[in-house]
Order: C-alpha cells, then structure tokens, then sequence
C-alpha cells in the first residue's frame, strides 16, 4: 500500500509538473475578439477608416485652418475623496513627483465655464481631448457625453446640439488614473506597481474644432522610390455630417517644406453616403530622400472652399531582409536610447522645449534612434523626429500582459511567503493572456488609433505590438499575429515590432514572437539582473542563428546607476557606482558586435524616471535610476561612454 501510495504521489506531482509545463509554453487557445462596439472599421474605395463615438477619427492631418477655442487653463480640481477644490492649470498631471499627490490612484474632478463666439451655419462643434489618464467620463451642462478609456491618444465628441453662442456653458470632467486586469497597461496582481508613473489628469490639449459642412479628416499617403524619382499617392478623406449639398472638388497640391509648390490639381471628391474621397497621383523629380544624416520633409496641401489642411511627409523606405535592416536600400545600424516621456516637474505633460532638448541630447549622442516607450508619445514628439532625423519606434501599452509569475516571483517589494503561496495559483493562470478579449481589443482599438495619428510621420519606422508580455507559447504569438493583421490594412509599409525578455535558457527555447515580428526585438539585462554582461554575446549569437533572415535589435539593456556614486581603482564590481553603468554599456556594446544580424540597441533609458516599482529601500526611492541622465536631467558620466560608442560601429 505505501509503495502504490508513494506511485501514486510522483504519478499526479510529474502530472501537475507536466500541465504547468504545457500551460506555460505551449498552450495554443485562441479565440479572436469579437468586433468592437465603441470602434469601428470603415472603408470607403478600400480606403479604411476609424470611427469612435459616431465620429471619424482624425488621421494624418497636422494642421488646418480651422477655428479653434482652446480650453486650457484654469480648471477646478478636487479628488473625488475630497470636498473642497482648489484650481489646477490644464494640461499638467494631478500627481507629480513632488506633489502632495504624487502617489494618489483613483478619480479625480475638473471643472470650468466657458462661452463660445458665433460660429458659421451648419459646422460640427468637436470637442477634442488630446490626452487624459486613464478613464475619463465628459458631462456638458447636464449633458453626459461618453466616456473614453485608455491614456495617451486623442478622443472626441460632437457637442453641435448641445451649445450655442455667447451662452456660458459648464464643462465637468471624470478622470480615473487607477488600472485594472483589461486595462492598457493591465493591473497583473493585487500589489503589482507598474513600471512606470501612473501620471493622472487631462495631460495634454482640450480644445474646441470648429469644423465645416464637410471637413477632411484623413491623409492617406502612399509613396514609391525609384532611384531619384518618387510617386507619392494621396487620398483625402472627408465627412459630411449633415444635409448640406456634397463638395464637389478639392484642390490637392505638393509643396517643397519651405512652401514652394511643386505640383497642383483639382480633383473629383467621390461620396459614398457621409463620406467622401479625393484622390491623386504626384511625380516627385529630383527626389531628396528622409534619411538621419538628411531629414528632408516635404509637405501636402489640401484647399477646399471650406478650409486648408496640411500634412509633413518624406519619402523613404524601410526593409528587412537578409538580415539587415535597409534604409532606402542602404544598410542602417540603430544608435539609439529608450524614452519615457516625463519629466520632474510637468509629468507626462512634459513642455516642448524639455521633449525637443531630450531628443536633441539622443542627437548629440550621434544617436540616430529613439524608442518611444511604453505608450504612444505625444505628436509633437513625432514631430521633432521627424525635423530631427531620429528613426522613432511607438508602442501600445500592451505592458508585461500575463507576466504577473515572472512579476510576482522577483518583485522589488518585499512579501510575506504565505501570501506568495496562496496568490500563486490565480497569477499563474494569467499568463495565458490571449484569452482576455477585453483586453485584446483594447490594444487593438489602440494600436489603429496611434497608426492613424502618426500614419505620415517619415520618421516613424516600427510600430511596436507591445513589450515582455508572456509570448512563450503559441497562444501569445497568435495573439500578437491577430493585432499584426489588423492593423496591417491601415498600414503594411512599415515594420511590425515586438520587445521581448530575454527569459535565460528558456526563452531561446520556447520565445515565440520572433516568428510574428518583422526584426528579433529582445530586452536583455546580462551583468545586471541575471548571468554577466559577457554572457550577452552568446545569448544573442543563439538568436541570431535561429533566425538569420532577420535583423536583431537590442531594444533594452542598462544598470541601475546612482548620480554622484564612485568605486575606488579596479575593475567596478556590480552596482549603482557610475564606473559600473560605464564599463556595463561598454561592454555590451562589445558583445554585441559579435553578433551577425545586429542591427541596433536602444539604450535603457535616457532618464532616471519616476516609476511605482521601485519601493522606499531604492538607493533613489522610487526611481528607476537606469538613466543616461539623472532625474534632474544631469548626465551621469556614462553619457559621455555611449557618445564614444556610437561615434563609430566598434
């Protein structure tokens, strides 16, 4: 009896150790979300096309000559666990680091009158939301408009019956900055700290569009290169809201960046319905291509009788193949550094100036790359790359999706064993990520909102699916294949992206985005978290072996490093001295160069960034101190190691 019963235990311990096995590495279940109700996909000449809140989505547009009523400013402000309000400027974020809110998760209230002047008969009014975190609920005097979930991109509503001229209206906004399990990013467990700030508040632009009868609200461009000349293709998309009588033509035109026409056309506007498409064919002779070393811009025009709209585009194309990423044919090494955009004093409603600066100091650097991460930045961002020459790769929030076990397990807060235990069962089950349609659909409601936004920007290369979430099985490949697919019909020119942790051992086994993704993307922490930095080389050659038909980039690698902080004469050993982040980065650059495919390392990360993680026993509490530059900005001696670095390819 005691042998059957000790069978019996090793039979059902191998059978649960066999299950787990299977659950996390090769489970396949995936079922494809269900068609979204608060976003839908459009098409019209097979032209697609977003709607939200019964509203075409805004794509590729940069400026226009509308009427515009900014509401920044001014705001009332109270949380909603507090009855006095005081007054807060809008944009700006409720919870720096050094306000007395800095660590407040939950709703929060703002309130403002305005008045509006007379504007022309049959406009749409749209009140625009550039950015607010996380969800925001929108009331016009006693009017409940909607709600929006989701952090970092623009949303809208048609306020057209609800205001009318020289009458003072009352605006009352909701804005929630807590995060759950189906939130972007996902809340992976009770207790779990994102990795970065959750900075709350309406963060960038609320204004009011004036838009006319029939308005455009997409730029889709497509161009072509051949040796010096280029064809670039444009349609204009346009939206007649009410009854007025369909425009008939557009005047479309191609202009140099200083403003000098180089071509010109009226064209047929064709209505289907509320929506209409104009279209037309440009020759570029004497093409000047998009390239770091030459940013060259040009720009697209679009008059109506109704209004002018802009849009900033280059021409350049992006491959990967053979193992190399090529830049308009040539060969390109990504000299680059990961950024978050934030910074001590503004939050994620960090000034212009501050973002310019940041991208100019990656400049500087005789870096050629930026990461943009984890979320979509700002457009202006965009724009400064795009002016700059910097290749920018943007991501969703798709953030360490079913990584609550690796989350759980190595943690930065100290727990209590019995709580680890008991918790463990329902993490676990979570890494199978791709069964959580609500979330799923989110990344994807989000991932066509951010193509569309920066669909024209020259300077944007990689759209980013998500990072280190548990793609170790297929079922997380699969998912990250439905996001590719989808947003492929909004954009298939460029490359399609994902960052991956390096999980030692096992993920050169069982890591199955490589397949989906356009470039290997992998995030490595040799010498840091795990193994040596001489240990990368081997890791990525294995990478680079496994699949030679594609470009490797390192897209994060970095050691937490404490500004002002020396070792004595020798070799540093590990830790935040500055020595050690200095002899790290040079290091791994070192191994990297072994590495066939290598294409590239984004450097983690430009600045020391407020981030919930790390706890009160940090060298610097509360701060991820992996920085280029203190949180202040000042550069810690490794800037100078990385500027040497990326001076050359050696």
């Amino acid at each position: 009896m005691g042998i059957f019963i000790i069978k019996t235990f090793i039979f059902l311990f191998l059978a649960l150790v066999g299950f787990i096995w299977w659950h996390l590495f090769f489970r396949a279940t995936f079922i494809p979300p269900n068609e979204s109700t608060d976003l839908r996909v459009k098409a019209i000449h097979d032209i697609p096309f977003i709607v939200e809140n019964d509203l075409p989505f805004p794509a590729g547009v940069q400026s226009t000559n509308r009427q515009k009523i900014l509401l920044n400013g001014i705001w009332d402000f109270y949380p909603a666990n507090k009855k006095n309000s005081t007054q807060l400027s809008v944009p700006t974020c409720f919870n720096t680091a050094d306000n007395p809110l800095w660590d407040y998760q939950g709703a929060v209230w703002y309130e403002r009158k305005f008045t509006l002047p007379e504007w022309p008969e049959d406009s749409l009014l749209r009140l625009t939301f550039l950015g607010s975190f996380y969800s925001t609920e929108v009331w016009l005097d006693d009017n409940y408009l909607g709600n929006h979930e989701g952090g970092y991109l623009p949303f809208y509503f048609d306020i057209t019956n609800f205001v009318q001229p020289d009458y003072t209206h009352k605006i009352k906004v909701r804005v929630d900055n807590h995060n759950n399990a189906d939130s972007l990013p996902p809340h992976l467990f009770r207790g779990h700290n994102l990795g970065w700030h959750p900075y709350g508040g309406l963060h960038r632009d609320v204004l009011i569009e004036v838009c006319p009868p029939t308005y455009c609200f997409k730029l889709d461009v497509e161009s072509d290169i051949d040796s010096d000349e280029g064809l670039v293709h444009l349609s204009v998309l346009f939206h007649r809201p009410g009854d007025t009588l369909p425009l008939q033509t557009a005047t479309l035109s191609l202009l140099t960046d200083n403003g000098q026409i180089m071509a010109k056309v009226d064209s047929t506007i064709y209505w289907e319905d509320k929506y209409g498409i104009a279209s037309n064919t440009f020759n570029v002779p004497d093409l000047q291509f998009w390239q770091p070393e030459s940013p060259h811009l040009y720009r697209l025009a679009i008059q109506t009788e109704f209004e002018y709209c802009e849009t900033t585009i280059g021409f350049r194309s992006i491959e990967s193949k053979n193992g190399k990423l090529l830049l308009n044919g040539k060969p390109l090494i990504l000299k680059g550094v990961c950024r978050h955009q934030e910074d001590r004093a503004d939050g994620l409603a960090q000034k212009h100036d501050s973002v310019r600066n940041e991208l100019g100091t990656i400049q500087n650097l005789n870096g050629n790359f930026v990461r943009l991460v984890h979320y979509p930045h700002s457009s202006e961002t965009i724009d400064f790359c795009d002016q700059l020459g910097l290749v920018a790769w943007v991501e969703i929030p798709l953030y360490q999706a079913g990584l609550g076990l690796i989350r759980f397990l190595f943690d930065k807060t100290k727990r209590d064993t019995g709580k680890i235990l008991r918790g463990l069962p329902g993490i676990f089950w979570r890494t199978n990520f791709p069964e959580n349609q609500d979330l799923l659909l989110k990344a994807r409601n989000e991932l066509l909102k951010m193509i569309e936004r920066d669909r024209n920007h020259p300077s944007v290369l990689f759209w980013g699916l998500g990072n280190e979430c548990w793609t170790l099985n297929p079922a997380g490949a699969k998912a990250l294949a439905w996001l590719r697919e989808q947003a492929s019909a909004f954009d298939s020119k460029r490359l399609f992206t994902y960052a991956a942790f390096a999980l030692p051992v096992l993920g050169l086994f069982y890591e199955r985005s490589f397949d989906v993704s356009d470039v290997v993307s992998i995030n490595e922490y040799f010498g840091w978290y795990y193994g040596k930095a001489q240990d990368a080389g081997k890791y990525l050659r294995t990478l680079a072996r496994k699949y030679p038909h594609k470009p490797l980039l390192v897209t994060e690698t970095g050691s937490d490093t404490v500004s002002g902080e020396h070792t004595s004469e020798g070799p540093p050993p590990r830790g935040y001295s500055e020595e050690y982040q200095v002899w790290y980065l040079g290091e791994q650059w070192q191994q990297m160069q072994s590495v066939p495919t290598f294409a590239g390392l984004s450097i983690w990360v430009l600045k020391d960034f407020l981030c919930p993680e790390y706890r009160e026993d940090n060298p610097v509490p509360f701060y991820n101190l992996k920085g280029l530059l203190d949180r202040d900005g000042q550069p810690k001696a490794a800037l100078e190691k990385v500027k040497s670095l990326y001076s050359n390819n050696g």
